[in-house]
């Protein structure tokens, strides 16, 4: 199932790529340092608030399969009927970060409706920059495949 974009599609994409060049990057040159913050991203998902609970939105972590290989996602289900699904790629620049550090924006499209399915890639250097980019594409895959209709959504 192919995605096809306009014109009007891919500038506004080129417009937001142009703003994102513009924006201070985190570099973590030091492997000590991205050690740090994925340990600090671990206690905050095991002893911070669970926004998602906190705001009656239903979370799950599972597994999902497409082209043969399977994904790690954390799923936030909106109270009725979805109106869409979000796939959430977080930042981190493959080599931080985890499925549930943007709850506080994911719990709100959920609020508002939408099912959200975040992706919990795998992590360079641990795994392969390929292995986390399988991850997404499995991810986002699974709900054109099997997602759209689990939640009921179009």
């Amino acid at each position: 199932m192919p995605i096809e974009f306009d014109a009007h599609d891919l500038e506004e994409t080129r417009a937001a790529n142009r703003r994102f060049e513009r924006m201070p990057r985190l570099r973590l040159q030091n492997p000590i340092h991205r050690i740090l913050i994925q340990g600090l991203l671990g206690l905050a998902d095991r002893f911070g608030p669970d926004v998602a609970a906190k705001r009656g939105v239903p979370a799950e972590s599972r597994t999902v399969v497409a082209l043969g290989r399977t994904a790690k996602v954390r799923i936030l289900r909106p109270p009725g009927k979805p109106v869409g699904v979000h796939v959430h790629i977080h930042g981190g620049g493959w080599t931080i970060g985890n499925a549930r550090m943007d709850d506080a924006l994911n719990v709100e499209l959920a609020v508002a409706g939408i099912a959200v399915v975040s992706v919990d890639y795998r992590l360079i250097p641990a795994h392969s920059l390929t292995d986390g980019i399988d991850d997404c594409e499995t991810a986002a895959r699974w709900v054109l495949e099997t997602g759209l209709a689990e939640f009921g959504a179009e």
